[in-house]
């Protein structure tokens, strides 16, 4: 099972009565999911809350329905950087599976694999390294050791420890990940690729760029030719362009930033969260590159979609003005810089 939200499927029951009500909360959660996947994060949000609250007043309270209703709800609380109630759901999510399937569940293992992602992204590291690792021990009880779900929670922990800047962890989860991979799967499917990108990204943080261009360029090979239109796709691009800025390569750096762009426009939209960060990318390749009104013009570009996706408050739309803002007063070109 890929890392993913848990999408909710209808589970038909008989009862007496409340029968409207169940309808009406699923009817609510679907629409919430939607919006979810629109990246329209505020208005997802209230479609979950009525729907949370539905499910509470039916005659059969579907608790697995529930769970995974709530593991959704946490998802799109994550995406909005309201943490405490990210934190709120995910827990919640967490004990009704295990109430539900049970504690050596794949479900269970994949809503503990989302809970280290998300203290990951809430800088809650130990915590992550807890999750992270339980998951990976029920999938090892599921599935042995050579599964895409075993090597994916390699690549989670890879990257906490990266997180946590204790890069021979890094190395050595990102290692066996793409070791099991190659085991289980044929050097040219996207779970050796993504491996492969995994522990480049490691290599390239540990500063033996040797190793990260060998393995990030491995990936990208197969990306191009076999997957060219899926996320990765850009997330390979992008860090090969990385390593191309911080190597003065800044011509292809920016050629690949841009490739990342256009993939990451195909696949969601050109107002996505993806976006914005490749944009930040390439506005710092453009002013080490001495070119600082397309440096501006990409931060403004990047500001917008953050400003669009996430609001005004948002911390990475103030990161983003903030930069902005150092850029148009060393640079001298005048910007609005989001308003």
């Amino acid at each position: 099972m890929k890392i993913s939200n848990i999408v909710l499927s209808l589970i038909t029951a008989f009862c007496l009565s409340g029968c409207s009500d169940m309808t009406d909360w699923m009817e609510y959660s679907d629409s919430g999911w939607e919006k979810n996947n629109q990246e329209k994060y505020l208005e997802a949000e209230k479609l979950y809350d009525i729907a949370y609250e539905k499910i509470h007043f039916g005659f059969f309270l579907d608790k697995e329905g529930l769970a995974a209703l709530t593991t959704n709800m946490a998802a799109n609380y994550r995406a909005l950087a309201k943490y405490e109630k990210a934190e709120k759901f995910y827990l919640e999510a967490l004990e009704l599976w295990g109430d539900t399937v049970g504690k050596e569940h794949e479900n269970y293992a994949t809503i503990a694999n989302n809970i280290s992602l998300f203290y990951e992204q809430s800088g809650q590291l130990d915590k992550a390294l807890e999750m992270a690792n339980e998951s990976l021990r029920i999938r090892m009880s599921i599935y042995g050791e050579v599964s895409e779900d075993v090597v994916i929670s390699h690549r989670a922990l890879s990257s906490i420890y990266l997180e946590k800047n204790d890069l021979l962890n890094a190395i050595r989860h990102g290692e066996k990940a793409l070791s099991l991979a190659q085991k289980g799967f044929n050097n040219k499917s996207e779970i050796v690729a993504s491996s492969e990108l995994s522990l480049g990204r490691a290599y390239r943080y540990s500063g033996d760029i040797s190793n990260a261009i060998k393995h990030i360029s491995k990936a990208a090979s197969v990306y191009e030719i076999h997957f060219p239109n899926i996320t990765r796709s850009g997330d390979t691009l992008n860090e090969l362009a990385l390593i191309q800025k911080n190597d003065g390569d800044y011509r292809n750096a920016s050629e690949n930033f841009n490739k990342a762009v256009n993939i990451y426009s195909k696949i969601y939209s050109y107002q996505h969260p993806y976006v914005a960060i490749v944009y930040e990318n390439l506005a710092n390749n453009y002013w080490d590159w001495g070119k600082g009104s397309d440096a501006l013009l990409s931060i403004e570009k990047g500001l917008n979609i953050s400003q669009n996706v996430y609001g005004e408050t948002h911390k990475y739309t103030l990161k983003l003005k903030d930069i902005c803002r150092q850029m148009s007063d060393i640079s001298s070109i005048t910007s609005t810089c989001g308003g």
